[in-house]
């Protein structure tokens, strides 16, 4: 048992990473320079290229990534483009409310199959009277 808790942790690691790179891949290629984002469309090209050079943004993608990921294992998520706050300060109030909705997810998912899988299915009483 303590073998396949070892090896489902061990397989959550590049599971996180793997996810995590293809979100801050997909919003950094779709939804475009966060320099953009941060100053509004109106916001002269000069602008737009400063705060890029300044925030690191026109480094290659794989590069922010690396440096994100590095400040992410010490536990800073970066600010916000949109408020400018810290995420971690915007994630955690969100913790408490996210673990009730997991709770009465799993709750209630669980209760559904129990009771539908002790629904007897029609083919199933159908076969069970021809055989009597």
């Amino acid at each position: 048992m303590l073998g396949f808790i070892i090896r489902r942790l061990l397989l959550a690691v590049p599971t996180v990473f793997a996810v995590t790179a293809a979100l801050f891949f997909s919003v950094t290629t779709l939804l475009g320079s966060p320099a953009t984002m941060m100053l509004g469309e109106n916001a002269t090209p000069e602008a737009v290229a400063d705060l890029n050079a300044r925030q690191g943004f026109d480094r290659p993608v794989h590069v922010q990534y690396v440096a994100w990921l590095a400040h992410a294992l010490k536990g800073d998520f970066g600010r916000s483009f949109a408020t400018q706050q810290p995420v971690a300060s915007a994630l955690l109030p969100a913790i408490p409310v996210t673990l009730e909705l997991a709770f009465w997810s799993i709750l209630i998912a669980g209760t559904l199959a129990v009771v539908l899988s002790s629904v007897p299915t029609k083919r199933w009483a159908i076969s069970r009277r021809s055989s009597a």
